[in-house]
């Protein structure tokens, strides 16, 4: 079906159901044709009266001739959406313009929700014909939507007739008389409970046996073997030095000087030996755990010295002049190898004799032999 035919079936609708005001003659108008050809809207219909004033989209007037048919005919004039609108008499008609889309009109039929929708595709939906304005899917044509726009409105509905008169109901019967409810059956006789049983005489008690004469006591069994000597504790040596400041050591020591921890402390076997004043020799080969420390003056660092090289994983220190400088390593040794603690700052590392009391500080060098 073409554009032009959609929009004569639009004014034969509107045609068909014009509302009539009992005792009035209503007038009625119908849009029989309308299309754009070479810039040219033409619009044709039809009224109920001769010589009626016509308006089109509320812009241009015309009158019918004899035959009650009225024509307008408008150069560049183009409906924004392809639909006009012709009055009369009240009496409104709208029409879908043929020619009037770039590429013309496409009748789809009734709208689907699970068909999709171009530009310019008019379905019919409710009762009315609507025009796609966007493409779309699942989305039902209504009023002021951005995807459709009205082309043909639904018809009014016709007067409904008289209804009826609804007959009179008929008379309910009476009712049936309620049978007589049957006489209760006698209740049955509660049997007489049974007599108890006699309880039984209780066993006699046997009587206690005799108790039996104690044994003869045993033999002493054999000393068992004497057990293998255990393995020696993880400590196999031990040696402690120190010095009480003052007077034992020097305050000042230059850089690299020994600490001098002068005094013995408790020890065992000889693999840990004094070898001169500030030094200290490992009479034996093996893995030892050495602890020092001693209170400090100023920020500095202490260390391990082996047979007179620095011990680098030995180093300590501490950043300022208010804590004790200690430190722990372990080393692997070869018998006679020679041990020092050294002032292993860039200057001269001062001993502080009281440390914060009226007592004497400790200075302590503690070796232990594990391996």
């Amino acid at each position: 079906m073409s554009a032009r035919s959609l929009a004569f079936l639009a004014g034969v609708m509107l045609l068909a159901t014009a509302a009539v005001t009992p005792g009035q003659a209503a007038t009625v108008v119908a849009i029989t044709d309308a299309t754009i050809a070479s810039g040219k809207l033409t619009v044709t219909g039809t009224t109920t009266h001769a010589n009626q004033q016509v308006t089109l989209d509320s812009q241009f007037t015309a009158n019918t001739d004899s035959t009650k048919t009225f024509t307008f005919s408008i150069n560049d004039y183009h409906p924004a959406d392809c639909v006009v609108e012709v009055r009369a008499g009240g009496t409104v008609a709208t029409g879908v313009v043929a020619n009037c889309g770039t590429s013309g009109l496409t009748l789809r039929g009734r709208w689907l929700a699970s068909r999709n929708y171009a530009i310019d595709d008019v379905v019919t939906y409710l009762g009315a014909a609507w025009w796609a304005k966007t493409a779309s899917i699942n989305v039902p044509p209504v009023l002021n939507s951005a995807d459709w726009s009205l082309f043909v409105a639904r018809g009014l509905t016709g007067a409904a007739g008289e209804t009826g008169t609804t007959g009179a109901a008929g008379t309910t019967g009476a009712a049936g008389p309620t049978g007589t409810t049957g006489a209760t059956g006698p209740a049955g006789t509660t049997g007489s409970p049974g007599a108890t049983g006699a309880s039984g005489s209780p066993g006699a008690t046997g009587a206690t046996g005799l108790t039996g004469n104690p044994g003869q006591t045993g033999a002493t069994g054999a000393s068992g073997a004497t057990g293998q000597t255990g393995a020696k504790g993880t400590v196999l040596a031990f040696a402690d030095f120190y010095s009480q400041m003052p007077p034992d050591d020097a305050v000042v020591l230059a850089p690299l000087d020994s600490l001098a921890f002068s005094q013995n402390g408790p020890s065992s076997g000889s693999d840990i030996v004094r070898s001169t004043g500030n030094s200290f020799m490992f009479a034996t080969g093996g893995t030892y755990l050495v602890m020092f420390g001693a209170s400090v003056t100023e920020a500095a660092q202490m260390a391990l010295s082996l047979d007179g090289t620095v011990i680098p994983s030995s180093v300590v220190g501490r950043a300022t002049g208010t804590s004790l400088v200690n430190g722990t390593t372990m080393v692997t040794v070869q018998a006679g190898a020679i041990l020092d603690v050294v002032n292993a700052s860039a200057g001269a590392m001062t001993l502080t004799p009281f440390a914060g009391g009226p007592n004497s500080a400790s200075a302590h060098l503690t070796i232990l032999r594990l391996l």
